[in-house]
């Protein structure tokens, strides 16, 4: 419409959607070893060196982000704290560039929380939204009186029926999400 073709590409065939975010990641520096350090059990990381005057050894470099996010600056570059994570917990400077959450908390850091994921993993596996429910994927129909639900998938929406209650809308989601998100689904 409107010369507009309205077919979407998949957020990881777009060109400019892994450019865009490869812009955004900085690298982790070697030196980073050297100033933090990782406790695996609880996702924390502390100063063991400080790379500025005001910060204290043995304070917990622990900056909440607009977004939610830890993120910790470093010589002049704000790193995000679950990156930093995962290169000291696995002790290594290769961080997959898209890491997720399994619990959808952004400050849980633990090595256990964390996963690597391409961006459509990442998009499935999200806290509910749905203005009309309190369950995922059940929607309520207002004017016609009843619930349905639908799920996105590969950036297709798929309607799977309408249901006389929000539970057998959102069991039918759960399945769903079972079936075509595999360990990324989130159910709610």
């Amino acid at each position: 419409m409107f010369g507009v073709s309205a077919v979407r590409q998949h957020p990881e065939t777009r060109p400019t959607h892994r450019t865009e975010l490869m812009k955004r990641i900085l690298p982790i520096p070697a030196e980073i070893f050297q100033y933090l350090r990782y406790e695996s059990e609880t996702g924390k990381l502390y100063w063991k060196k400080s790379p500025a005057p005001r910060i204290v050894i043995g304070d917990e470099a622990n900056h909440v982000n607009q977004k939610g996010y830890i993120h910790i600056m470093f010589k002049g570059k704000k790193y995000l704290g679950h990156r930093l994570a995962w290169a000291l917990g696995h002790e290594t400077l290769d961080v997959p560039p898209i890491l997720d959450h399994i619990n959808c908390i952004k400050t849980d850091n633990r090595l256990s929380n964390l996963r690597a994921a391409n961006c459509f993993q990442n998009s499935q596996n999200q806290p509910n939204k749905n203005p009309s429910g309190n369950l995922k994927g059940a929607f309520y129909e207002k004017q016609r009186g009843y619930w349905y639900s639908a799920i996105q998938s590969n950036l297709k929406s798929t309607y799977l029926g309408s249901f006389e209650t929000e539970l057998e809308a959102h069991a039918a989601y759960c399945k769903a999400a079972a079936e075509l998100h595999g360990d990324f689904a989130n159910f709610g």
